[in-house]
């Protein structure tokens, strides 16, 4: 089985008539399997280093904004208990403003609801969540009826929450910051799967579409080589443009303008190249014959 590196010479197609086809699409795998780990890690390191730190922050922030003044909260059989009055605090924030109220008296929920874009609103029996997407608002509504209790306390950077049964739970960045911390244990090995599966799909489209390409080259070439070969050139033709492409993409940290341009043009080249190295051999075998 050719290796990855090996593949960049225009000669490694040579004499693919006479290669297992079992070979070629191990190869395959292979070619799947480096190209999966290398945007996976690259996935894994910009979640840790970027996406996380920055989900913290907004985190800190919004707790710490939230919790200042916040009135102690409790819901008892399905009703609001405490408190009694309007409670509004806006959350400061240039990509997503949210304001968080709380609002016994009915009559007042619809001016409260018009007054912002984003908002969570705690009513006497439910909560209202508006938010604008895409230029569209969307209401969302949850009755109380189903909770028995719940008590909100407000700490210096976030809530002490106890549930029914007297279930307790800290609410902090602390906590927040522990959560993150599990949910990269998962990240890697998730980014990994999805990446394989997406690969693989995307791959064997890729083959099977430039093998019209291939078809085309055969018969302008008079290469007259099997379909089944032509399968295994491109196989083989589909290492360099993908590794070139993954390592351009890793040191750029995102898909760059043309990229679809260069990998057909690479693909093509490798295709075309990879047909008429092996015509001279399929020529020979069909003269020796004579």
């Amino acid at each position: 089985m050719k290796n990855l590196l090996e593949v960049f010479s225009f000669n490694a197609c040579e004499k693919i008539n006479k290669e297992r086809f079992s070979r070629c699409v191990g190869f395959f795998f292979i070619l799947v399997l480096a190209i999966s780990v290398i945007f996976s890690l690259q996935f894994t390191v910009f979640t840790k280093t970027k996406f996380i730190p920055q989900v913290n922050l907004y985190i800190t922030n919004f707790l710490a904004q939230l919790s200042d003044g916040f009135p102690e909260t409790v819901v008892q059989n399905g009703m609001l208990a405490s408190p009694r009055e309007t409670f509004v605090r806006e959350i400061k924030d240039k990509d997503f403003p949210f304001a968080f109220i709380i609002e016994p008296d009915g009559g007042k929920t619809q001016a409260l609801l018009d007054a912002y874009q984003n908002c969570f609103l705690l009513t006497q029996q439910k909560i209202v969540i508006k938010s604008l997407q895409d230029g569209r608002v969307k209401m969302e509504e949850y009755d109380l009826k189903k909770v028995s209790f719940f008590k909100a306390v407000p700490l210096a950077s976030g809530f002490k929450l106890i549930l029914e049964n007297k279930r307790e739970f800290i609410l902090s960045p602390e906590t927040a910051g522990s959560l993150m911390k599990k949910v990269m244990l998962f990240v890697w090995p998730v980014s990994f799967l999805l990446s394989f599966i997406y690969f693989c799909i995307t791959k064997t489209i890729q083959i099977l579409f430039f093998s019209f390409v291939s078809l085309l080259i055969n018969a302008i070439t008079a290469a007259k080589l099997s379909y089944r070969d032509m399968l295994a050139i491109g196989i083989y033709a589909l290492a360099p443009p993908t590794i070139t492409l993954a390592v351009l993409q890793v040191l750029a940290g995102k898909p760059f303008l043309g990229q679809a341009f260069l990998f057909a043009g690479i693909y093509v080249l490798y295709i075309y190249k990879g047909i008429t190295v092996n015509k001279a051999g399929v020529s020979a075998a069909a003269g020796g014959m004579n």
